[in-house]
């Protein structure tokens, strides 16, 4: 029988330790997305793909720009770790807390809006699924002016999309 499925995306979204010195923790609902992914991964033997997206705002914010080359270069000399830098710590930390050394997987960070983030990686990597969170209960008047990420990604996506919806207690 051929396998349907070789290579999970699964967007995280990272929660801010609540003290000094915790480390980084996948949010629930990204918790969630990765557990499906790490069973559908043990019974396809496919590799997945943890992708975060860090928003291009963040890195002006923390004073990056992009050089000439298109690479991000902090303006003024280098001061702290550059966002995309932490992003990568994080979630290599959040990798090892939730999947198994038996089960394939890589840790992305990309700098960009996070749906065509998403998308664009999905595509380059020829992804046979994408499993991921509806991060909360929508505002209407905001998912219907701007939509949600899942929203955009379910709309545009090429392979399958698995949304991960909140338990109807929480």
């Amino acid at each position: 029988m051929e396998t349907l499925i070789r290579k999970i995306l699964v967007p995280v979204g990272v929660v801010p330790p609540e003290t000094a010195g915790d480390p980084p923790r996948a949010s629930d609902m990204s918790l969630r997305a990765i557990e499906y992914a790490r069973r559908a991964a043990a019974a396809e033997a496919a590799k997945i793909f943890l992708l975060y997206a860090v928003p291009q705002w963040v890195m002006s914010v923390a004073g990056y720009e992009k050089d000439d080359e298109g690479k991000f270069v902090e303006i003024g000399g280098p001061k702290h770790a550059a966002p995309h830098e932490l992003a990568r710590e994080q979630m290599t930390i959040i990798q090892r807390q939730t999947l198994p050394p038996s089960i394939a997987s890589e840790v992305l960070i990309r700098i960009g809006e996070p749906a065509r983030t998403i998308l664009e990686v999905e595509k380059e990597l020829s992804i046979d699924l994408i499993i991921i969170p509806r991060r909360r209960k929508g505002n209407v008047i905001n998912e219907t002016l701007f939509g949600s990420i899942a929203g955009k990604v379910v709309a545009a996506a090429s392979c399958d999309v698995l949304t991960i919806r909140r338990p109807p207690s929480e």
